[in-house]
């Protein structure tokens, strides 16, 4: 079977992976942040470290409960997780403190979760095929962790950490 062109992909899916790119970039797209967040909390190299180790813990253990509730209210998951996560992203930005920023981080997890799982499930619906819907998830996927890197270092470089989570925010509510 012959790959779509971009331009046979639906707008809707088009939407729904970078949905999903932004919200598995933040899985590392604070890697090159955590020297400035160590040296503005003050703290230990351990301690900072919780700011990835937080984010991929949460978003793993909620995506098998995410998954289920998605199966059966895929666009009303997709939207809170999108809430969520959006919410929860400036919440990051705001943080004063590495408890608040850690506890920050989970809540956007939790989001992430919804929106990854959902995702896949509205994609499905609209695609091919289930396959043809997987492959373009796990594309989207796979370039939101590949680039997420070089985008919070670059992010963090020109700006802060703080514009890490405040550019995710827009980017999901469009």
């Amino acid at each position: 079977m012959a790959a779509a062109s971009p331009a046979s992909v639906p707008l809707r899916d088009i939407a729904f992976a970078v949905a999903v790119a932004t919200v598995l970039a933040d899985s590392s797209v604070v890697i090159l942040a955590l020297p400035d967040i160590l040296g503005q909390f003050d703290t230990t190299v351990a301690r900072v470290a919780w700011v990835l180790t937080a984010f991929n813990l949460v978003l793993a253990a909620a995506a098998v409960p995410a998954a289920y509730l998605a199966r059966r209210h895929a666009t009303a998951v997709f939207a809170v997780g999108l809430v969520v996560f959006a919410g929860a992203s400036l919440w990051c930005a705001l943080a004063g403190d590495l408890t608040t920023l850690l506890v920050a981080r989970g809540v956007q997890a939790l989001g992430g979760a919804g929106v990854a799982c959902a995702a896949l499930e509205v994609m499905t619906a609209t695609a091919a095929s289930e396959a043809v819907a997987s492959r373009r998830w796990a594309a989207a996927g796979v370039i939101g962790m590949a680039v997420g890197p070089a985008i919070g270092g670059a992010l963090t470089e020109l700006l802060s950490w703080q514009a890490i989570f405040v550019a995710q925010v827009p980017v999901l509510l469009v």
